[in-house]
């Protein structure tokens, strides 16, 4: 990534370059704080993999909350399924 990027920069490089109407983001940290934005700015959804140590910036993105990877991984995995 340049470093003039970050997460939500290249989120709506690759929201416009493939012209997707659907975007779901997942993330955990402060890091995903302007991709969170992005996805949920337009349209999508925000998924927040929470934690103990999730920063309270991160706690407070509306969207679906995980209470952990391991809950997170179980729910793709039933997406997954559900698709399949």
């Amino acid at each position: 990534m340049p470093l003039d990027e970050d997460k939500g920069t290249a989120l709506h490089r690759i929201i416009r370059a493939d012209g997707l109407g659907v975007v779901a983001y997942a993330g955990d940290d402060r890091g995903d704080l302007p991709a969170f934005r992005v996805a949920l700015a337009s349209g999508g959804y925000a998924l927040v993999v929470d934690g103990p140590d999730a920063a309270e910036e991160v706690a407070r993105i509306p969207g679906v909350h995980f209470s952990g990877p391991g809950e997170f991984q179980q729910w793709l995995q039933q997406l997954d399924d559900a698709l399949g």
